[in-house]
């Protein structure tokens, strides 16, 4: 009897410790479904708030695009996707907020965003469409888009900064949501494992409870994957919004390129010309005339090569060539080009210290830059000084071989905390509410062209006493110098090469604009050993080739028939011509169609306007090889 009973109650106690395993076992099962549930929520809710972010961006590509191409093209029709950018901006914006309402980060970030935006469509997007529709029967001139388009880039970088801000919070809560969901599917595995071995002692109702959580769970990844694949669709339509900018991009490269063309043929014949008569045994007043046509023209060039370093900066490419520079001479065609506008404000410009009755030091950087930065500082520092102020340009010798070249006004000088704001682009210290013409761009581009000088330029500054911005370079020997240490070999071998001058040689010269031929027929009669054949056509050009097998030649870009780069390929594929050298000669200077025709075979590519000498030199090796 005993033993029955003990028996009874072994069973009653299995079954109850069964009971308490299964309903354990369920507890946990139901709070792993929870979870689950709950990880997979959020985890569509992260990619739902990626999925605007990338919107917004959306937006505002169309925006930029439908802008741009209306400014340059004067098309009504891109102002569809600015009206579309408009409103998939705001669609998206709207959404992202009700999605981030748990998270003061991203919601910042929003605010911050908003206020970018309107800010860009209030200081980039209105004024460029505004200029735009008053110009839609005239030409828009470079500068007006420069300027406004330079307006822009700083607010799209921010927003696009904000943006991957934002997208990598989301990414990363995504994988870590990801993760989450990843475990509790496998904690729920293994509990449902367990459970299944049970499953034949427990109710029925627990049966139904896992069939509908099962479900569930099938309907909730049914939703996700139709959700990755709405993501997809954005994420292809983003990609279309990039490549309809890049093409933008090119546009405007393009456009750059036809004016950087448009502008420089006419300056080729005035600086050559020019160049001839300096040449020339002239009259004291005749030699003033000319170097002033010289200075003025080269001013001019330096402003057409000012608008392609837009482009270039953008592009982060800037093309130096560094050399042994004359202080004195940069600081005095600094002067006199700065003495206009001096006058004209009743200011002072005085140089001291970097005059020849001084050391008179050599720098080593880009002549061109140097001038550039330096007429930015000069003009700067007049158009901020006050009434009957001066302006002193000198020069200071540092240790370590280095040259400070400091440019010192009196004016009202700069508050310690307005600093570190005067290298940041569009960043004027409240100029912009005065009459003082000015971008803000100055400085920071200034800053650029200094460091990729390897220099360093920086500015002092006592409010009430004035402030000194000063450009540090590195000295260099002069060319006299450098003469002086030439070997007796290298001044053997110079010689030679001046007596292999004498030798007869043939140049065909490929162009159609008549002056320039002109200029270079003038260039040549100085040089008899060289005889010129010229034509004004392409297909003519090709003839000529083949008929006299020249020593070299020079080849115009634009020809009125055949293309001076399809010219060139022409010349390379003919057996009778592939192996004679050709030299490009264009007014069109941008980088990247100076590479692609050198390497489709052209032995040099000079621009106009031409400088005499450097084509000499280039005429002189081409022939010599």
């Amino acid at each position: 009897m005993l033993k029955g009973q003990n028996d009874v109650n072994r069973l009653y106690f299995g079954f109850g410790v069964l009971l308490a395993i299964l309903l354990i076992l369920a507890w946990v099962a139901a709070v792993n479904f929870s979870r689950l549930a709950e990880a997979h929520y959020w985890d569509t809710h992260t990619y739902e708030v990626l999925g605007e972010t990338r919107g917004l961006g959306e937006g505002i590509i169309n925006m930029d695009t439908g802008a741009r191409g209306f400014a340059i093209t004067g098309d009504k029709r891109f102002l569809q996707p600015l009206t579309k950018g408009q409103a998939e901006f705001s669609r998206y914006f709207k959404r992202a907020q009700s999605l981030t309402v748990d998270n003061p980060v991203q919601q910042q970030r929003l605010r911050q965003l908003d206020e970018q935006q309107q800010q860009w469509r209030r200081i980039y997007i209105e004024p460029l469409l505004t200029m735009r529709r008053a110009t839609l029967k005239r030409a828009v001139t470079l500068e007006d888009i420069s300027r406004i388009a330079a307006r822009g880039k700083p607010y799209t970088d921010r927003m696009r900064a904000i943006l991957g801000d934002m997208e990598q919070t989301e990414a990363t809560l995504a994988a870590r949501r990801a993760r989450e969901v990843t475990a509790r599917r496998s904690q729920t595995g293994i509990t449902l494992t367990i459970g299944g071995a049970f499953s034949l002692l427990m109710l029925s109702g627990l049966g139904t409870s896992l069939a509908r959580n099962t479900r569930q769970l099938a309907g909730n990844n049914a939703a996700l994957e139709a959700e990755i694949a709405e993501r997809r669709q954005a994420e292809e339509a983003l990609q279309q919004a990039k490549a309809e900018a890049e093409r933008a991009n090119a546009a405007k490269s393009e456009f750059l390129s036809r004016m950087s063309h448009e502008l420089r043929t006419p300056m080729n014949a005035i600086l050559g010309f020019a160049q001839l008569l300096e040449m020339d045994e002239l009259q004291p007043e005749q030699r003033d005339g000319v170097q002033h046509i010289l200075k003025g023209g080269r001013h001019l060039l330096d402003l057409i090569n000012e608008v392609l370093d837009i482009s270039r900066v953008e592009a982060g490419q800037l093309s130096l060539s560094p050399e042994p520079v004359q202080v004195s001479a940069v600081v005095r065609q600094v002067c006199d080009l700065t003495r206009p506008l001096a006058d004209e404000a009743h200011i002072e410009v005085q140089a001291q210290g970097c005059l020849p009755e001084a050391s008179d030091p050599y720098v080593m950087a880009d002549r061109q830059r140097l001038i550039q930065v330096l007429l930015n500082l000069v003009s700067n520092a007049i158009k901020y000084n006050r009434a009957n102020g001066t302006v002193t340009i000198s020069c200071k010798e540092l240790p370590e071989a280095r040259l400070r070249i400091e440019v010192a006004d009196t004016g009202p000088g700069i508050a310690p905390d307005d600093i570190s704001k005067l290298f940041v682009p569009f960043e004027r210290l409240g100029a912009a509410q005065t009459t003082i013409e000015g971008t803000g761009l100055g400085l920071a581009f200034s800053r650029r062209l200094v460091e990729a000088m390897d220099g360093a330029i920086g500015v002092e500054s006592t409010p009430g006493r004035g402030s000194t911005f000063w450009v540090e370079l590195a000295v260099a020997a002069s060319p006299v110098e450098q003469l002086e240490t030439m070997t007796v070999e290298q001044r053997r071998l110079r010689n030679e090469d001046r007596r292999n001058e004498v030798k007869a040689h043939t140049m065909l010269y490929i162009e159609d604009n008549l002056s320039n031929l002109r200029l270079i027929e003038r260039i040549l009669t100085r040089h008899p050993q060289i005889r010129l054949l010229s034509a004004m056509q392409g297909s003519v050009g090709l003839d000529l080739a083949q008929q006299h097998q020249p020593d070299v030649i020079l080849l115009d870009l634009h020809l009125p028939d055949i293309a001076g780069d399809r010219v060139l390929r022409q010349l390379r594929a003919n057996p009778r011509t592939q192996d004679i050298p050709v030299v490009m000669l264009s007014a069109d200077a941008t980088p990247r169609q100076i590479e692609r025709l050198l390497a489709s075979g052209a032995r040099a590519y000079l621009t106009k306007p031409l400088d005499v000498r450097v084509f000499l030199k280039v005429l002189k090796e081409t022939v010599k090889d």
